[in-house]
């Protein structure tokens, strides 16, 4: 029954593409945007990505997306969102020279479009070569702007997929972020001060998406040496992550601070950041929130700290003990700890 179903949704793409090849060779737009949304509704119908690749669909939304028309390029970036759920696609789209059209919409001056590119390329940003690049085409930039306008629609469409270039699939895919974060490429330390920035006033979903590219940055790819790894923890902790990070600690929507707390985990994973996460004050943690933080009533980042493991989501919880476990290996903060009487503290949520 699967692949009778699967054969009606082939028959139906290949129409599709071939009505429009039909209407490309007429330069009738309003037909080449019909078949690009048909598509939108036909492509998670698909079991493989054979049809597509047979019928040449990267270079038919290739021309669409470079079409003058909004309408052409917002549906050119969501049938590019649909058909990139198969890696073969992403992977297409690189080498049909499809990233650079797409970066400059992140630019245009039509909102509705620099909010589908945003999502067309964390689409495209999900396979090491789409995210390589990205940044080649100078996505960087574009998405940290987006990401940092408060009022923009695409705000936090920006923050994912900036979060998705901070390497969500593994040690290949952080490779040309990581570049950037550590100062030997586009955009230097605007990656970084992009996601504190997102933490401290971004959206639900921007701070989320901030957390997981802090978390990303600081487990860097098993290449990265111990003194880079270092390097990268210092400059977050420079540029005030932790405080931004510690003020999700009571942020009203859980999945916030669960990312939060991932991130602490591997930012305290180096001793600085785990010392200096004990040296944070309430003022500095409600500096970072904007307003009074309940979180850091507690004592300051320990006080936030333990707020995260005493939460009712377990993976925030076991992400918070873990940053905990890396604050109390560290002998500089011993004297702190039993002063806030910490392991007592602790033992009221365990």
């Amino acid at each position: 029954m699967a692949g009778s179903h699967d054969d009606v949704a082939e028959e139906k793409c290949a129409h599709t593409l071939s009505m429009m090849r039909f209407f490309s060779h007429f330069s009738d737009v309003d037909g080449l945007i019909g078949g690009a949304l048909e598509l939108v509704a036909i492509a998670p119908k698909l079991l493989s990505p054979d049809v597509l690749l047979r019928e040449r669909v990267v270079r038919q939304l290739v021309s669409l997306l470079s079409r003058p028309r909004a309408e052409a390029q917002v549906a050119a970036c969501r049938a590019l969102v649909a058909v990139c759920r198969f890696e073969a696609l992403q992977q297409e789209w690189v080498a049909e020279q499809g990233v650079p059209p797409l970066v400059a919409l992140l630019e245009s001056e039509v909102r509705e479009v620099q909010v589908a590119a945003c999502l067309a390329a964390e689409a495209v940003g999900s396979h090491p070569e789409g995210q390589e690049a990205l940044v080649q085409a100078g996505a960087l930039n574009r998405l940290m702007a987006l990401a940092r306008d408060e009022l923009h629609p695409a705000q936090d469409e920006a923050a994912a997929a900036l979060a998705q270039l901070g390497g969500r699939g593994g040690a290949a895919q952080q490779a040309a972020v990581l570049r950037a974060a550590k100062g030997g490429g586009e955009g230097a330390a605007d990656a970084i001060e992009s996601f504190v920035l997102m933490l401290r006033r971004g959206g639900a979903i921007s701070r989320e998406q901030a957390a997981l590219g802090v978390c990303h940055l600081c487990r860097s790819s098993v290449q990265s040496t111990a003194k880079e790894r270092r390097a990268m923890a210092g400059r977050l902790v420079k540029a005030g992550a932790l405080p931004a990070l510690l003020a999700c600690a009571d942020f009203w929507q859980p999945q916030v601070a669960r990312a939060a707390a991932a991130a602490l985990a591997a930012l305290t994973e180096d001793a600085g950041a785990a010392v200096a996460l004990m040296r944070a004050t309430p003022a500095d943690i409600e500096k970072s929130a904007g307003a009074p933080s309940m979180a850091a009533g507690g004592g300051g980042g320990l006080g936030a700290l333990l707020t995260m493991v005493g939460s009712t989501d377990g993976a925030t919880q076991l992400a918070a003990l873990a940053a905990f476990g890396h604050v109390c290996a560290h002998p500089a903060n011993t004297a702190a700890l039993v002063r806030a009487r910490a392991l007592d503290r602790l033992f009221t949520f365990i």
